[in-house]
């Protein structure tokens, strides 16, 4: 299992990428993926593994404030109906264990709001990477091969030779080769007229 938060390329002599499963923010590019023995070989793109990380720990700290609030509520909650019901016998220190738990609960709401704005902050970095993801063949690309590139997902069933895959309309389409090394313009934009056949 590989992972990167930007690119993968296998340029060398073999430039080959056989089985397992290669995973990249950007692009996944080598001469050669697969191989004719067709060994399960899943490429994804567009899904940065530092970034899924944080989401993580962020999500888990989200998820714990959110138990110790709902546990907080529920004291309030009691104590308000308490206070409610009847009020001759609630005392001060009743009252301020009150006050205590509605500031609490503030905070808490607070941590909570932040917690989910770094959630979606993080995401949308991811989607944005995610659009421009795309997997490069200079050579052959083998049967066997599963693509995925944000949230559309591809398997190859012949053997196809020169193509760079991409993104588009929540489809994994196809177009020829495109160097990713060539220059740094918009590789969308040089390949040609027309919607690309899809493999």
């Amino acid at each position: 299992h590989l992972m990167a938060g930007g690119k993968i390329s296998c340029k060398g002599k073999r430039g080959q990428i056989v089985g397992g499963t290669i995973q990249a923010a950007q692009l996944i590019s080598a001469k050669i993926i697969g191989s004719q023995a067709n060994p399960q070989t899943d490429l994804i793109v567009g899904v940065n593994p530092k970034i899924l990380k944080q989401i993580g720990e962020y999500e888990a700290k989200k998820g714990e404030n959110q138990g110790k609030l709902e546990t907080l509520t529920k004291t309030m909650r009691t104590l308000k109906a308490r206070k409610d019901s009847d009020p001759a016998t609630f005392s001060s220190e009743n009252n301020d264990s009150l006050l205590k738990y509605e500031a609490a609960t503030k905070k808490l709401e607070k941590r909570i709001a932040e917690y989910e704005k770094e959630i979606q902050t993080l995401t949308a970095y991811m989607d944005e990477q995610a659009a421009s993801g795309r997997v490069s063949v200079e050579k052959t690309i083998f049967p066997g091969v599963s693509i995925r590139i944000r949230n559309a997902d591809f398997k190859l069933r012949h053997e196809t030779k020169a193509k760079t895959f991409f993104e588009e309309d929540n489809q994994v389409r196809s177009t020829n080769y495109q160097d990713p090394d060539e220059d740094k313009n918009d590789w969308r934009k040089k390949r040609g007229r027309g919607r690309p056949k899809k493999e």
